[in-house]
């Protein structure tokens, strides 16, 4: 019979998650952000923090949902933007 052993992540707090969120929109326009900002208003990060419950898998999988539109959007102005799979 196997033991099964439980690891305790700590939570991101506020700031962490923000910072995640936000260096995910980074890493997928290369630094090179947009004049429209692709998440608006920026009190969406604050949201995305709080429904992940302060988890980083969550933050991530809510950005790549939040991103497809800007991905489809991207690709009829020409432009590129990394993909999140």
């Amino acid at each position: 019979m196997q033991r099964l052993n439980i690891i305790k992540i700590p939570e991101l707090t506020w700031e962490e998650g923000v910072k995640l969120a936000h260096g995910i929109v980074r890493y997928c326009y290369d630094d090179e952000l947009p004049e429209i900002y692709p998440i608006y208003p920026l009190e969406l990060y604050n949201t995305i923090h709080k429904i992940s419950l302060k988890n980083p898998r969550a933050i991530v999988e809510l950005m790549r949902i939040l991103l497809a539109s800007a991905i489809t959007e991207a690709k009829e102005k020409g432009t590129m933007i990394k993909l999140l799979l």
